[in-house]
């Protein structure tokens, strides 16, 4: 970083690259992140909402179901960019799989 040089993009986004063990991310708006962070400190109950949303993203749809067995998890919470479901999410990816778990639990009912 150089300083005093904006660490902000022309539209007010903090674009960073990531380097880390899993490689590089050219691009990234930590800004999301921060956002997200004081979203989900503001509103605690929307972390499992969060991990949910994670889990099925994930495939790990035995985890999603356990998370759902164990909090008080709304399958058709919308989080992250757009506002989306996780159903939605699922379709716009073409994961089959994600969309027939969602599916079953009743999800987009």
């Amino acid at each position: 970083m150089v300083c005093g040089k904006n660490t902000l993009d022309a539209s007010g986004r903090f674009i960073v690259d990531v380097k880390n063990e899993g490689g590089e991310t050219k691009g990234f708006d930590f800004g999301e992140i921060i956002d997200e962070e004081i979203l989900l400190e503001a509103h605690p109950e929307e972390v499992h909402n969060r991990a949910f949303h994670d889990l099925v993203a994930q495939g790990d749809y035995e985890g999603a179901k356990e998370l759902i067995s164990e909090h008080n998890v709304d399958v058709n919470c919308t989080f992250g960019n757009g506002g989306f479901t996780a159903l939605q999410k699922a379709t716009f990816s073409g994961d089959t799989n994600g969309v027939e778990f969602l599916q079953s639990i009743g999800a987009g009912t």
